[in-house]
């Protein structure tokens, strides 16, 4: 799942075809809505020819632009320059923001327990988006909606 990822870092090869199984996870990382989508060949080096590597660059950038308008270049995880580019990205850069993601709160959970005396659920992690209020309800993807019953200030979920 990508949804807290800041960058998602999209690895294809410059020998093989994109499959159908990973056309579907392209198409699902893009409908949880992807942030900053960058974009590395690798293999490239394997083709000889300089023509025919620029022709694969090309493709690849082509055919990933019907998925992703927004991408411009790829980048060769072969050439040290370009690798080198990429951490840069990584450290320095800003991601884009996912509109859905950045007017909602959300936790990307570290831990919980449950506390069987109680019968209450204690979550911690980082909240994203928006603050987390108490009044609010959340959702647990597997397990449908519960109401918070207290947000300590070291992001502490206490769920009923």
């Amino acid at each position: 799942m990508c949804l807290p990822a800041d960058f998602i870092i999209l690895v294809m090869s410059a020998t093989w075809e994109v499959s159908e199984d990973l056309l579907n996870v392209l198409r699902s990382v893009l409908a949880q809505g992807a942030p900053s989508i960058i974009p590395v060949v690798h293999n490239l080096k394997d083709i000889d020819n300089l023509k025919t590597r620029t022709e694969v660059r090309k493709s690849l950038l082509t055919y990933l632009q019907q998925y992703i308008p927004t991408v411009e270049r790829i980048y060769a995880s072969d050439d040290p320059n370009e690798a080198a580019t990429v951490m840069r990205i990584l450290c320095t850069g800003m991601p884009t923001g996912v509109r859905h993601r950045d007017q909602r709160s959300y936790i990307v959970p570290e831990g919980f327990n449950y506390d069987t005396t109680e019968g209450q659920y204690y979550f911690w992690g980082t909240v994203r988006g928006k603050p987390l209020h108490a009044d609010r309800i959340i959702h647990l993807p597997p397990y449908g909606d519960f109401q918070i019953h207290k947000v300590y200030s070291c992001f502490a979920v206490v769920l009923r």
